[in-house]
């Protein structure tokens, strides 16, 4: 998540795709070991492919290395990862069309 422009501790972003804000368009995502995000959803879908590491979704599904996942719109979601892990992430919209 991005909170004044930066990530949440214990996320990193580098951000590939300058035609978007950070955190949104196509970037990548890395979550240190022990790291959980806040319940969140967004105004349109978000994909993202697993690299590296393993992340416990809201409903307990584990992603792996090579998962592809897509979280449609509105989907209310967090996650959570005991390894770490680092994600290809896209969303189509900016972190201000988070909805809480």
């Amino acid at each position: 998540f991005i909170v004044d422009g930066e990530p949440s501790p214990g996320e990193w972003i580098l951000q590939l795709d300058g035609s978007y804000p950070l955190g949104s368009g196509f970037h990548l995502y890395r979550m240190d070991p022990g790291t959980r995000t806040t319940p969140h959803e967004h105004t349109c879908d978000e994909q993202f492919l697993m690299l590296e590491g393993e992340l416990i979704d809201h409903d307990g599904h584990v992603y792996r290395p090579g998962d592809l996942v897509l979280l449609a719109a509105g989907t209310r979601h967090d996650s959570r990862t005991e390894t770490g892990c680092t994600l290809a992430v896209f969303i189509a919209t900016t972190e201000e069309n988070l909805v809480d």
